[in-house]
């Protein structure tokens, strides 16, 4: 009975002996049981850095690897982008003492809240005054594509709460009536010199029963 215990234990035995001759500190391949990477040395936008892991059985045994150099590339604002005016931003690294820059762009005026703007001709957008009240500034742009339309009475009966609009030169097309009912106390401003130019480009159906003061730029 001895005997066949004995074979029986035989393989056994020989595996774990040999595990422990290949564990660590032993001759052999070696087999570790490697703690967490730690970043020994930061990377910096121009030198790699360094990060090491350490056996948990022997505390000698070390691997290390690379930390590839690169930029921390984000979007950053340089001019705030208002109501009337656009804003600016720069695509630049972030790290502290780093200047690198790749490209620069335009963030566009949003213009007054509550304008409400539509597809009319696949790039381009048109606007209506919508909910917006006050002095309502429109803008040339609306989600990076022009605002080139306002349709027949995109502007029509104010409510007493609108004090004026400024007109962007993006404005290409202008519908009929769209200023009905503006008063004398209300004003219209328009990226024109005269009424003359005004009306060779946007015709005279925008002046219908409209009584605003005109200010041409």
């Amino acid at each position: 009975m001895k005997k066949l215990l004995t074979l029986l234990l035989l393989p056994v035995l020989i595996l774990v002996g040999g595990f422990i001759l290949t564990a660590c500190g032993n001759s052999g391949e070696h087999v570790c049981n490697w703690g967490s990477w730690t970043t020994t040395t930061p990377m910096t936008c121009n030198v790699d850095g360094v990060q090491t892991r350490k056996c948990r059985n022997n505390r000698n045994h070390v691997e290390t690897r690379p930390i590839i150099a690169s930029h921390d590339m984000q979007w950053y604002v340089t001019t705030p982008v208002t109501i009337t005016t656009d804003g600016f931003e720069k695509y630049t690294c972030m790290r502290s003492g780093c200047d690198h820059t790749t490209e620069t762009r335009i963030v566009h005026a949003t213009g007054t809240e509550g304008l409400g703007f539509a597809n009319w001709n696949i790039d381009e957008y048109s606007v209506e005054i919508g909910t917006a009240i006050g002095n309502i500034f429109i803008p040339s742009f609306h989600n990076n594509r022009p605002v080139t339309r306002i349709d027949n009475l995109g502007f029509a009966d104010p409510s007493e709460n609108v004090t004026s609009v400024i007109i962007p030169a993006s404005i290409t097309t202008m519908g009929s009536n769209v200023f009905r009912n503006w008063t004398h106390n209300q004003t219209i401003t328009v990226p024109f010199a005269t009424e003359d130019d005004a009306v060779m480009a946007w015709g005279e159906g925008w002046l219908l029963n409209n009584n605003a003061v005109i200010v041409f730029a």
